[in-house]
């Protein structure tokens, strides 16, 4: 198994964190509670997998701060 590049991983975090915020998940007025709850769930399973990846845990602060500081481009 190959270790992905930091960048692809950030990436991914980052992704997995705008999905997670609540106005993406309202803005799928098709989806119900239990889809919604759903998403979330399969999108926090991505996130621990991603974190063992990275080597630790990763806030979603953090991940914005990689946007912010133009570190992730």
């Amino acid at each position: 198994m190959t270790k992905r590049n930091e960048f692809f991983i950030r990436e991914d975090l980052i992704s997995c964190y705008s999905e997670l915020q609540s106005e993406n998940v309202s803005k799928n007025e098709c989806l119900n509670k239990t889809q919604i709850k759903k998403k979330i769930s399969k999108v926090n399973k991505k996130l621990k997998i991603l974190f063992k990846e990275y080597g630790r845990h990763v806030t979603c602060e953090e991940a914005l701060s990689w946007l912010n500081k133009n570190n992730f481009k």
